[in-house]
């Protein structure tokens, strides 16, 4: 994918993510119940809330189900996808050969 598309679609996951910021009812939908693997959904644990935020569980210790129970809600699965890919759409610049 091109550094413009994925530009592109980060303008939009971030338009998505504001919508999703103000629900009424946040909620996690059932779709990723069984998407993330264990060590994925620890990542976006750790990557959007630190240890104080999550009073102090131990969550390499929990249930997937537990883990997915404090993930909470969709957003927080969109801002850990952003920020995934902001940080790989740093550009870097093309070299072209002249055929020689």
């Amino acid at each position: 994918m091109r550094i413009k598309e994925r530009k592109l679609i980060l303008h939009f996951l971030k338009q998505l993510q504001t919508v999703l910021e103000n629900e009424e009812k946040p909620e996690l939908n059932e779709w990723f119940q069984d998407f993330f693997t264990r060590v994925e959904l620890i990542n976006i644990l750790k990557h959007f809330y630190t240890s104080k935020d999550l009073g102090g569980q131990k969550i390499d210790t929990l249930e997937n189900s537990d883990l997915l129970e404090l993930l909470g809600e969709d957003q927080v699965i969109l801002s850990f996808l952003i920020e995934k890919m902001e940080e790989g759409s740093i550009a870097v610049p093309k070299i072209r050969h002249n055929g020689r």
